[in-house]
């Protein structure tokens, strides 16, 4: 799971078999959204994250997370 906080971070949650663990920062600062998807088409989980820019006057590119996760 990923809790967005405008101006501070964004959260992390893994959920393993229904109990979520202690989240930890995926990214700290100023964000707009989040994506999630495979865009590479590589059979990993990408993240995609709009970081903010200062009311525009700081405009900044977004950050691409890739998350392997493999099966036990």
């Amino acid at each position: 799971m990923l809790l967005s906080d405008h101006g501070f971070s964004i959260k992390l949650y893994w959920n393993n078999n229904r109990i979520y663990g202690k989240c930890i920062d995926l990214i700290v600062g100023d964000t707009h959204g989040i994506a999630i998807g495979d865009f590479n088409k590589d059979g990993v989980t990408d993240v995609l994250v709009s970081r903010g820019g200062g009311s525009g006057d700081n405009a900044r590119n977004a950050k691409l997370f890739h998350i392997n996760i493999k099966e036990k």
